[in-house]
């Protein structure tokens, strides 16, 4: 779940956590699996990143779960915030002290959180059992760098992936 602490800007990214069929080793190999004017721009960034194979009883498989975990994480996916478990309140009116209204706020936040966590390991373990014996590779692309275009599913064709808008 992010947290901003200091100033918030207008910028926007999405990572896109994708499935292909078979290790990306060349632009062809891109082009086999989709249709896309944006191959070249894909391969550069797999150059960036190593394979992810998804196979149970490779240690990869828990190196995947765990960062496909962590990129959930960091935005919100299929529209939602992963995060989207009520710990708000109105408390305002209400006959506790600002210290009981903290300390609840505090203790719905917490709960949110581990209910977030859960939430994207779940999601992250379903996508890894719906792949299996495919390669995985993140891609985020955004409006700070320049590349707010490849900011579309489309991209991807009919490849498994996970969304995470990071808006």
């Amino acid at each position: 779940m992010k947290i901003k602490n200091d100033y918030i800007t207008n910028s926007s990214s999405t990572s896109f956590i994708v499935a292909w069929n078979r290790e990306i080793k060349s632009e062809k190999d891109i082009n086999s699996q989709i249709m896309t004017t944006f191959s070249d721009q894909i391969f550069k960034d797999v150059q960036d990143q190593e394979a992810i194979i998804l196979k149970k009883e490779d240690l990869k498989f828990f190196r995947a779960h765990d960062l496909i975990t962590e990129e959930i994480l960091k935005g919100s996916v299929d529209g939602v915030d992963i995060d989207d478990f009520d710990y708000c309140y109105n408390f305002d009116k209400t006959n506790l002290t600002r210290e009981q209204i903290i300390q609840i706020k505090h203790e719905r936040f917490k709960k949110s959180e581990k209910e977030t966590i859960k939430r994207a390991k779940i999601k992250a373990k379903k996508f890894i059992e719906d792949n299996m014996e495919k390669v995985v590779y993140v891609f985020t692309y955004g409006n700070e760098t320049n590349q707010s275009i490849m900011e579309d599913k489309r991209i991807f064709g009919k490849l498994s992936l996970i969304v995470v808008n990071k808006h």
